[in-house]
């Protein structure tokens, strides 16, 4: 339990500090793909996020595309 904070925690440091893949790892190694996954999507990197799922599985993918989908419509 105490690995899994110490891997949350550095991982929010890190997004704070603006380096989001490394962060993004982290929440992985603590097993929140979810969290990597909406920190990918809240940057609108909506890549990584779609490479995030294809390679952990994950059933937000259509809730991606919808963010995407809206982000291409609200941005031209």
């Amino acid at each position: 339990m105490r690995n899994l904070n110490e891997q949350w925690l550095i991982g929010e440091i890190l997004a704070y500090q603006g380096k989001y893949k490394e962060s993004a790892s982290h929440f992985v190694k603590s097993n929140l793909v979810d969290k990597a996954i909406n920190l990918y999507t809240a940057l609108k990197q909506f890549k990584e996020a779609n490479d995030l799922i294809k390679k952990h599985g994950n059933k937000s993918d259509p809730v991606i595309l919808m963010k995407q989908a809206e982000y291409l419509r609200d941005t031209g």
